[in-house]
């Protein structure tokens, strides 16, 4: 882990060199926690990322490890001048661009929107998919009456779709999970007057 580390603040401090190295340290610890699975793999992505780009902490270019769109913001919250890359579609500024394209990474709403094709089981055109079967593609209507996702619930032991998994990896049905309950004064902070 701490040869990762170190690469990656070789070559971020290289390519940001306003940035000491203590600031580097700092900002890839939040952009890449330790405690992250992975964060090794992650740390080693990152630094030849920027080692084969010098420019991209600037550049802005989406075709990247999300970590480094991770720790663009962080910079940039910090005051460095950098370049948050925006999903390739819409532009948005947010740090989870998961979904990598020959454009470059985008965001949720615009992988939603993507995602729309002829539900192979209803038939319906231009609807969401929510998972592709063997039958073909199926929307989220057809999704969420197929019996192949129903489980047994650990509350009332009906077969249900399930809406919520326990701790114990066991689920529950809509009609057996209830909403979190609001702290009273969650409450009366949200309640008082803004000054």
């Amino acid at each position: 882990m701490d040869a990762a580390t170190n690469s990656a603040v070789t070559n971020l401090t290289a390519a940001l060199p306003t940035l000491s190295p203590r600031e580097a340290t700092t900002a890839l610890e939040v952009a890449v926690p330790t405690t992250v699975r992975g964060a090794a793999r992650f740390l080693e992505e990152l630094a030849t990322h920027i080692s084969a780009h010098p420019d991209a902490l600037t550049s802005g270019d989406t075709r990247c490890p999300p970590a480094l769109i991770r720790l663009t913001h962080v910079l940039h919250d910090g005051g460095h001048h950098v370049v948050r890359p925006g999903c390739a579609h819409c532009g948005k500024t947010v740090t989870e661009l998961r979904q990598l394209r020959p454009e470059g990474r985008i965001c949720g709403t615009c992988d939603g929107r993507s995602r729309r094709a002829t539900c192979s089981r209803c038939g319906q055109q231009k609807v969401r998919i929510a998972a592709r079967r063997p039958d073909g593609k199926v929307c989220y209507r057809c999704y969420h009456q197929d019996p192949e996702t129903f489980r047994e619930c650990s509350s009332c032991g009906r077969l249900a779709r399930p809406v919520a998994r326990l701790d114990d990896g066991s689920v529950i049905c809509q009609r057996c999970w209830k909403p979190p309950s609001v702290c009273a004064a969650r409450v009366r902070n949200t309640s008082a007057p803004r000054s």
